[in-house]
């Protein structure tokens, strides 16, 4: 294991090119763009207002309003107006968008069990729960 800084990098980087490999297939199997496809990534937390979502993928409200009105049209999500400020439009993944996010996480975590050990797969567990840790302090 390595502390050197510059390695470190090239390792995450390496990580981020291979995760990209995955959001590929992933935008090729519901038929989405990059920037939709991590739409769909951060609603699965919950719902949040395009305002909210804007400024998670660094995108302006009319990027915004276009974007969820493609993933609106084509099923992916649905909105609804705040009963507290009528202004306010939260976005929340549909039912069946969820699931569809689902199988295929599943479908990749299948890959990486059945092609690492027990000792592999701890390992795996742990770094991913360093990498939550550097995520949440990196927003």
């Amino acid at each position: 294991m390595t502390s050197n800084p510059t390695e470190i990098t090239d390792e995450l980087e390496r990580l981020s090119r291979a995760l990209e490999r995955i959001h590929a297939c992933w935008r090729r199997e519901l038929g989405v763009s990059a920037y939709e496809l991590l739409a769909l990534l951060h609603l699965q937390d919950g719902e949040l207002t395009i305002g909210e979502l804007g400024t998670r993928l660094a995108l302006s409200s009319g990027a915004m309003t276009g974007l969820v009105d493609r993933l609106e049209d084509t099923g992916f999500v649905e909105r609804t107006r705040s009963r507290r400020d009528r202004r306010r439009v939260h976005v929340t993944i549909t039912a069946s968008t969820r699931d569809r996010l689902a199988s295929l996480r599943a479908e990749i975590a299948a890959q990486v069990s059945g092609s690492v050990d027990a000792s592999a797969a701890a390992a795996l567990g742990a770094l991913a729960d360093r990498c939550t840790t550097v995520a949440e302090e990196l927003e």
